[in-house]
């Protein structure tokens, strides 16, 4: 279980109504979420790096801004929802083909 003030909250815009939300509702449980920018966010073993991480990221997010999330999750840092399952679901043709093959 990650402690609190562990969880990075990855956004691309960390004033956006959606993360304000969540943001706030994790404050409500007593977790702290800390934003993070994709390209900020830390591996597991760096200084600083998160205890797990849980991804934002609006529909259209360009393929090379998920890149720092794949490395970090190559390298062990656990997310809530995934960066490969996240690039799947962005890309409607190929999570309908997934859907359809499940």
């Amino acid at each position: 279980m990650a402690r609190a003030g562990h969880v990075a909250l990855v956004c691309r815009q960390d004033d956006a109504h959606g993360v304000a939300r969540l943001l706030a509702c994790a404050g409500a449980r007593g977790m702290v979420l800390r934003p993070v920018a994709p390209a900020r966010l830390v591996a597991p073993g760096d200084r600083g790096a998160p205890d797990l991480a849980f991804t934002r990221l609006p529909s259209g997010t360009p393929p090379w801004m998920l890149a720092p999330l794949w490395r970090a999750e190559r390298l062990g840092l656990p997310f809530v929802n995934t960066p490969s399952a996240l690039a799947l679901a962005h890309d409607k043709a190929e999570a309908l083909a997934a859907l359809a093959a499940a």
